[in-house]
């Protein structure tokens, strides 16, 4: 994927009200696309999250024109770059493709150990779970709560416990 840096334009705080009214004013359509410096599409990802309480998928579109990310970093930050009827895509860029957020369906079934008083998540020996396992460990939990074998076990917090 080549761009061209001069073609760019500075619209302002890159947002996607701002994506959008420029889609608008420009008559931009299906056959284009815009592309992003990637701090300003992982800007737009996590508005997108916050306003609409959902990740993105991709491709991701705003008004069906394409926003890529710019992976070459030939976009300078703040500004897009459009490309009018863009000969890379494909069919299949009109198929959305939800990204993957938290555990996949490989955890449906797993076993997690909580503390039998607190209810900390814990090791299966009660053992302290470092941060990015614990809360890996509780979002598999919350995911698929209908299906995970819950242990109860003394965990390290309460070990001292009567």
């Amino acid at each position: 994927m080549m761009f061209i840096t001069e073609k760019t334009i500075h619209i302002g705080n890159v947002t996607i009200k701002a994506l959008r009214d420029y889609i608008l004013d420009n008559n931009l359509d299906e056959e284009d696309s815009i592309v992003l410096n990637q701090i300003n599409f992982d800007e737009v990802a996590l508005e997108h999250r916050k306003t609409y309480n959902e990740g993105i998928v991709y491709p991701y579109f705003i008004l069906k024109v394409h926003i890529k990310e710019d992976e070459i970093n030939s976009v300078r930050f703040g500004r897009i770059m459009v490309i009018p009827n863009d000969k890379d895509r494909f069919y299949e860029d009109y198929i959305p493709q939800p990204i993957e957020q938290g555990p996949s369906s490989s955890h449906e079934f797993d076993t997690v150990h909580r503390c039998g008083y607190c209810g900390n998540m814990v090791e299966f020996n009660g053992d302290k779970l470092d941060d990015n396992e614990r809360l890996f460990r509780i979002s598999i939990l919350e995911k698929f709560q209908s299906t995970v074998i819950t242990k109860h076990t003394t965990g390290y917090c309460c070990r001292n416990r009567r």
